[in-house]
């Protein structure tokens, strides 16, 4: 086997150095192994410079803007309908990611779905950064969304260099749009600007031959007739409506040219097969009010007009016999978006606006929204008081259903009655941490299902429906319900209880170990064993044998996982007592918040994925070290210590102690270091720090 392994790297010594490529993937192992939880189901767990994501010799650093505070805005771990990803919203501007690796940076690829990057060195063209550094540096320019990264780093051996990626060209914007190039792809000729929204984010433009929308948060404010020359995007659509994604998030610099005049249409002939051209639509009806208006022509004809000042701001007026300019756009269905509204009468003097008579509220204290109006306002940002009757919440563990006896505490949902089960017909409002949650949760206040309730904050899209987020204040009919008081005397009792309002266990528990950011904590009265929850962190540091007595929380499930989720993130001081050992333990009789012993086990390390067997390879478990975050290495006859756990069904150990078998490994002093090393891809390296090297041939652990 050595004289193989000599040969082996002698093979790669004769071959010179080669390239390496780094591949960053987001699984919920791989942001474990960084040291990030594992975010919920349409949530996010924000990312830290203290926690850089590492692979093969490369590391990201993640600088978040420190003038943006909105967790939705800045890089994270999201956990959509797609599985995990790594992104940051469109408002995500000025956050940086650094690379740096043990050699020259040569290439990095971005496998995106967004991308709105500048480069500090090299070239960043179709998603593929070019260029030979020691670091780069990129800063968002919009929103981005990554499933995977790869970064090749190292010298190429003299081997010739991939070819940099053929950008398609097309002649013209109709050209363009007939393709639908899935990837960034050049418009030759000129396009003449026809209109911007007033937050920049949609900017039409033709060539004389079609129109588009153009989405991103430019970084410019375009007018009607501006010039723009090789414009490079992709194409996407949203509700039917065609886009232009520009790459890197930018359109670059204009140049004056004549302004141009909307194509004057009837209204009949607006269609979607119309999407995004200017146009003047003469002598119709405007009625309507807020942000929905509906234009009639002489034949009984309609066309929706939508308002939105983030578009285009001016005063729509109820009208016969008007003018409307604006831009054809689809959302599920035709309809225009107004930039001008000319002439018209109204029988007399203008009368005093009225209010819009599909609205029952106007958002203020004294007549909030009702759940019928949320719903059709459609998540306009702005802040108002909302009214309806609590119906329960959504379970983000449960594919977010609507469950009145839930164990979430982060969310309730209310409704136009009490007797509303479907979630379609409920504005979810989120619960931020403090009064608010402590007093709505139906958690801790069962009695809270099917009371009336007032609250205020923002009008936005929450669970992918118009919701309320950042809830400021409330007021509940007849105030807020009592705890329940419910004892149970043991763990055990608990557990069968599987109760989603807080119960009291009054005998004592033990802990048996706590992660070092406090969010998990594992205790045990004799009876059972479970794990301790907390989404923020526990207030107080725990340790084996800490005595904990009377603790309160309420029955949880996340990927099969039970939990103990405390009413408050504290259980006060503990007592000193006896530390728990370990129990020994086989393989297949490991059990979910255990503290076990495994003995004599094989530990074996597979793409990043390690496992715990015995060598008759009749019994195994899979360690997932995001937990404790232990140094593993791979050998034989281990002995290995930690936690039970289950993840979709499969058990797990989460390791807090290694203790390595005899495997014919040497052992030295990270201070004694021979002149020729290797790491175990063959890679030459000046200094081995901990872990498993070759070293003058010989498998040597580093401690």
């Amino acid at each position: 086997m050595r004289k193989l392994l000599l040969s082996a790297l002698c093979a790669v010594a004769a071959l010179g150095a080669s390239a390496t490529t780094a591949t960053f993937t987001f699984t919920d192992a791989t942001i474990a192994g960084w040291g990030y939880d594992v975010p919920a189901s349409n949530a996010g767990t924000v990312c830290a410079a203290d926690k850089p994501l590492t692979a093969d010799g490369v590391t990201i650093t993640v600088a978040q803007n420190a003038e943006i505070t909105n967790e939705g805005q800045m890089f994270r771990f999201y956990n959509g309908n797609n599985g995990l990803d790594f992104r940051c919203s469109a408002k995500g501007v000025g956050h940086t990611l650094t690379f740096t690796a043990s050699e020259n940076i040569t290439k990095i690829v971005f496998t995106n779905a967004k991308i709105a990057l500048t480069p500090d060195t090299g070239t960043l063209t179709s998603g593929t950064w070019t260029g030979d550094a020691a670091a780069v540096v990129f800063t968002t320019t919009g929103a981005n969304t990554f499933t995977q990264i790869e970064v090749t780093y190292g010298e190429g051996g003299g081997e010739t260099p991939e070819p940099e990626p053929t950008v398609t060209e097309y002649e013209t914007l109709t050209a363009w749009l007939a393709a639908k190039p899935a990837d960034y792809a050049t418009i030759k000729g000129a396009v003449t600007v026809t209109g911007q929204s007033a937050n920049k984010k949609y900017t039409w433009i033709t060539d004389g031959t079609s129109s588009i929308d153009i989405y991103v948060t430019a970084d410019t404010e375009y007018k009607n007739g501006d010039q723009l020359t090789g414009i490079k995007g992709k194409y996407a659509e949203y509700k039917g409506l065609p886009e232009l994604v520009p790459e890197n998030g930018s359109l670059g610099t204009a140049t004056t040219g004549t302004a141009v005049e909307p194509k004057v249409v009837a209204l009949k002939d607006v269609t979607t097969a119309m999407a995004c051209q200017y146009v003047k639509i003469e002598n119709v009806n405007l009625t309507g009010s807020g942000s929905a208006w509906t234009a009639t022509d002489a034949d009984g004809n309609t066309l929706t007009v939508y308002y939105n000042a983030n578009n285009f701001v001016l005063e729509l007026a109820e009208k016969t016999g008007t003018t409307l300019e604006g831009f054809v756009s689809v959302y599920s269905t035709v309809q225009l978006l107004p930039t001008a509204q000319i002439g018209g009468t109204d029988g007399g003097e203008t009368p005093e606006p009225t209010p819009d008579p599909t609205l029952t509220g106007d958002g203020t204290e004294e007549n909030p929204y009702t759940v019928a109006d949320v719903i059709l306002l459609n998540n306009p940002g702005t802040e108002a008081w909302i009214t309806g009757y609590i119906v329960g919440a959504l379970n983000y563990n449960n594919n977010n259903s609507l469950e009145a006896e839930t164990s979430v505490n982060t969310n309730i949902c209310i409704a136009a009655s009490a007797d509303v089960t479907d979630k379609a017909q409920c504005v979810p409002v989120a619960l931020p941490v403090g009064t608010v949650r402590d007093n709505l949760n139906l958690v801790q206040h069962p009695g809270n299902l099917g009371k009336q309730v007032w609250l205020k904050g923002k009008l936005e899209k929450y669970f992918g429906q118009p919701g309320m987020k950042e809830t400021s204040d409330y007021s509940i009919e007849g105030g807020v319900a009592p705890e329940p008081e419910k004892e149970v005397a043991s763990l055990t009792e608990w557990m069968n209880e599987k109760s989603a309002s807080n119960v009291t266990i009054t005998g004592a528990v033990t802990v048996t170990g706590q992660t070092a950011d406090k969010k998990y904590t594992f205790i045990t009265d004799g009876t059972s064993n479970v794990l301790v929850y907390s989404y923020e962190g526990l207030a107080n540091e725990y340790v084996n044998g800490d005595q904990l007595t009377g603790i309160k929380g309420a029955y949880s499930v996340y990927k099969d996982m039970p939990q103990f989720v405390p009413v408050a993130d504290t259980f006060g001081q503990a007592t000193k007592g006896t530390a728990v050992e370990p129990a020994e333990t086989m393989i297949d009789d490991v059990t979910p918040a255990a503290y076990v012993k495994l003995t004599d086990v094989n530990i074996t390390d597979t793409d990043g994925t390690w496992t715990a067997a015995y060598a008759n390879g009749e019994q195994s478990i899979q360690i997932f070290n995001g937990r404790f975050n232990i140094e593993l290495t791979a050998s034989e006859g281990a002995t290995l210590i930690g936690f039970g756990s289950v993840f979709n069904g499969t058990t797990q150990i989460l390791p807090t102690e290694e203790i390595p078998g005899d495997s014919s490994i040497n052992e030295i002093n990270a201070a004694a270091q021979a002149n020729t090393i290797y790491d175990l891809q063959g890679r030459r390296v000046l200094r081995a720090t901990r872990g498993l090297y070759i070293i003058n041939g010989v498998k040597t652990l580093v401690k």
